[in-house]
């Protein structure tokens, strides 16, 4: 929620401003499906660009194969 209330922030500054993206938020939207569909997923921010982060629980390895490869799979870039 807190990097939603920035980003919305930044559009109701003088002069408003985005830096988020539709790309952003088509990733924000695949992670979220996935989330539903597995139940569980990664922490997830975003910094004051558009980029999103996810953070993964060590003890969880498949669980971010799952992600990383469905993410992947839909054209989005992973950088570690």
């Amino acid at each position: 929620a807190e990097f939603w209330d920035m980003h919305a922030l930044f559009e109701t500054s003088m002069p408003a401003f985005r830096y988020i993206t539709d790309q952003s938020v088509k990733a924000l939207n695949q992670i979220d499906h996935l989330w539903t569909k597995l139940g569980e997923g990664p922490l997830v921010t975003m910094d004051a660009g558009p980029n999103v982060h996810l953070l993964f629980a060590q003890n969880r390895p498949e669980l971010t194969t799952t992600f990383v490869d469905q993410l992947k799979s839909q054209g989005f870039l992973f950088l570690s």
